[in-house]
Parts: structure tokens; C-alpha cells; sequence
């Protein structure tokens, strides 16, 4: 007889239920300072910044900076619970080409919801389109995929099923890059335009 190590191997379920830990991690950095600003709206302390010399740049990267912060914190999290630290800077990485989603999430939030009771409505509309939507991807035909490819979340759900099975992370950590910045912006301009804020002098 000749011993074999092997080593078990989790079915869909495994699968999936891992996903949607990292979708979770990756959410929530973004939601988190989108509540932040819906909290500024309510206070008025938006329109006082919207009228100071800080502009719409300025003021996305004080956002943007805790919600990237808050991400490799939940990223790196949600890889330890998972028992995965030796993907750790595959995730991490996955993290920083995710900030454009994570500011889509940012500002959505901000732009429209304008109080507490609001925001938790906006978040019953993003928290499916950014867990449940890219992952309903794996139940659907490879020919309809294409459907999904505007998306950045579908982006990040294949690039961490690239993660978990050990392969090249690189094409959809870009394209969840690209896809997202367009979204970014939209949301920011929409943002600006809700809240009067200016974007130049």
C-alpha cells in the first residue's frame, strides 16, 4: 500500500458561501462611508463643505481613502476567517483595483439617500446588485455571461474565483478596474448634482 495525502474539497456550497464572505469584505468599506455621508447630508454639514473652497476631487478622496482603508481591513478579515492568509495578497490586490466600486457604493449611497431611514432602502437595492447579482453569474449558461460583463461586481466575483482555484487573477482584477470606473463617475456626477457641490472653480 502507498499513503496519499489528500485534502477535502468543498463542494458549491463551500464555494460559494467563501465568495460571498469576500463580496461581503468588499462591500462594506464602501457602504460604511456611504453612510457616513448620508449622515452629513442630515446634519447639513454637506451643504457647509459644498459651498468651502474644497472641491468635488477633494472632498471624493477623503471618501475614498477610508473606504479603501476599510476594504483591505475586511479583505484581509474575511481571508483569515476563511482560512485562506496565503491568498492574502492576491485579495489585497483585488481590493485596490475594487476602489472604484467601492466609490460607486460611496456615493450612490450619498446621492440618494438624504437621511438614516432612506439609506437603509438604497442599501436593499446595492447589496443585491453587489452580492447577489454577480453571483447568480454561476448558475447561469457560459454563453449568457456576457450579460454581466458591464458589471464590476461580476468582475470581482470572477476574479476571486480565479483566487480560489489558483489561477491568473490578473485579466479580471483589470477589467474590474475598467468596468468600474464608469460607474464611479456616474455616481459621483449624479452625487454632485444632488447635492450642489462644486467640481471646478
Amino acid at each position: 500500500y502507498q499513503s496519499e495525502a489528500v485534502q477535502a474539497k468543498g463542494g458549491v456550497a463551500y464555494t460559494l458561501s467563501m465568495v460571498a464572505v469576500l463580496l461581503l469584505s468588499l462591500f462594506v468599506g464602501g457602504a460604511t462611508v456611504g453612510l457616513s455621508i448620508v449622515d452629513e447630508r442630515e446634519s447639513g454639514v454637506l451643504r457647509a463643505v459644498a459651498v468651502s473652497p474644497l472641491r468635488l476631487g477633494g472632498y471624493a478622496a477623503t471618501k475614498l481613502a477610508p473606504a479603501l482603508l476599510l476594504g483591505l481591513a475586511g479583505v484581509s478579515a474575511a481571508a483569515l476567517i476563511i482560512c485562506k492568509a496565503s491568498l492574502l495578497p492576491r485579495y489585497l490586490l483585488l481590493a485596490v483595483v475594487s476602489l472604484p466600486v467601492s466609490g460607486m457604493m460611496t456615493f450612490a449611497i450619498g446621492a440618494f439617500a438624504g437621511n438614516q431611514i432612506a439609506a437603509i432602502g438604497v442599501m436593499k437595492i446595492l447589496v443585491p446588485l453587489g452580492m447577489i447579482l454577480p453571483v447568480s453569474a454561476m448558475f447561469v449558461p457560459q454563453q449568457w455571461q456576457f450579460l454581466y460583463y458591464a458589471l464590476p461586481m461580476y468582475w470581482q466575483y470572477r476574479a476571486l474565483g480565479a483566487i480560489l482555484s489558483g489561477t491568473s487573477v490578473l485579466w479580471p482584477a483589470i477589467l474590474t478596474l475598467l468596468t468600474g470606473l464608469p460607474w464611479f463617475l456616474a455616481a459621483i456626477w449624479y452625487f454632485a448634482k444632488k447635492t450642489k457641490f462644486r467640481s471646478g472653480r
